[in-house]
């Protein structure tokens, strides 16, 4: 997704710069006026361009790669947790907060279903989604769990209210009908950079359930969605921490949703998404002032 983002601002550009998409795992890279590495350093690469910006996600970011951060002309943080976690490892000149965006796939004609509750998980950590099954309650909302349904690592909870859908067996108008469709997103991954999902979720008007902890926290606000507790547990390898979010927590809250009037879940959804398209509009205004700083270094 972030590759899409990338390229959607940068066709707003009024210069129309020609962008090359290259896998950091091949070892041929053309020559440039700038690289961008999104998440993924090849320091091969680094000769081909007169100027090197990075645009991490601190979850990957392996602690052996800080002493190369200087190589860098120009750091972009996605969130200000990006930007706290890296200050420490590179000069703040260098290091630019510019935010970031989302495709949106809303569909305006699209059927609401406050009584529809989604849960889209492509995370090799099941935890929050066992958690999740573990917790629904055959008196809540019908749940909507798109996911890798044959996994041997995960028994799959048999309930009237529970639907699964196999990601693999649904494309891409299937997945975006439902997505609009269900009024609640359970978006409760332990550690993102960046959530798309959260901010899709705003994007569709939809109410989104979150972590109130690390980067989740920024795209939350209770005019708009609910952020439930999290217990805080340090990364082994990458940059940051994980938050695992608190059951009983999550369990007031759903019910704490099932009391509300439709009107007030409209007018949450219309809240959650003016404010993504005002921070849409912040991050093209910011990625283009700091990446014309680059040619001033």
């Amino acid at each position: 997704i972030d590759v899409e983002v990338l390229s959607f601002i940068l066709k707003k550009f009024k210069e129309k710069p020609q962008p090359v998409y290259v896998n950091v795992n091949n070892y041929k890279c053309e020559e440039a006026i700038i690289n961008i590495f999104i998440e993924s350093i090849n320091y091969s690469y680094f000769s081909k361009a007169k100027y090197n910006i990075f645009i991490p996600n601190q979850q990957y970011f392996h602690k052996n790669q800080i002493e190369f951060l200087d190589c860098f002309d120009m750091i972009f943080a996605k969130s200000n947790y990006i930007y706290e976690t890296f200050k420490n490892y590179v000069s703040e000149n260098k290091l630019k907060y510019i935010g970031w965006r989302s495709p949106d796939i809303s569909i305006s004609a699209a059927h609401k279903s406050y009584n529809d509750y989604l849960v889209f998980y492509q995370d090799t950590n099941f935890y929050p989604l066992k958690a999740i099954l573990e917790l629904w309650e055959e008196s809540f909302p019908n749940l909507n769990v798109v996911m890798q349904v044959n996994r041997k690592d995960l028994t799959l909870k048999e309930q009237d209210n529970i639907t699964y859908y196999d990601n693999k067996d649904m494309d891409v108008e299937k997945f975006h009908t439902l997505f609009n469709k269900c009024g609640v997103h359970l978006c409760l991954s332990e550690i993102d950079s960046y959530s798309h999902l959260i901010n899709q979720c705003k994007l569709v008007k939809s109410i989104p359930i979150a972590v109130g902890g690390g980067p989740m926290r920024e795209l939350m606000n209770r005019d708009w969605g609910y952020s439930i507790g999290g217990k805080k547990k340090k990364l082994k390898e990458g940059l940051g921490s994980r938050y695992v979010f608190n059951k009983e927590d999550f369990v007031d809250t759903v019910n704490k949703i099932k009391d509300l009037s439709e009107k007030s879940l409209e007018s949450m959804g219309n809240n959650g998404r003016q404010d993504a398209l005002k921070t849409h509009g912040m991050c093209d205004n910011l990625f283009k002032e700091h990446l014309s700083n680059v040619f001033k270094i």
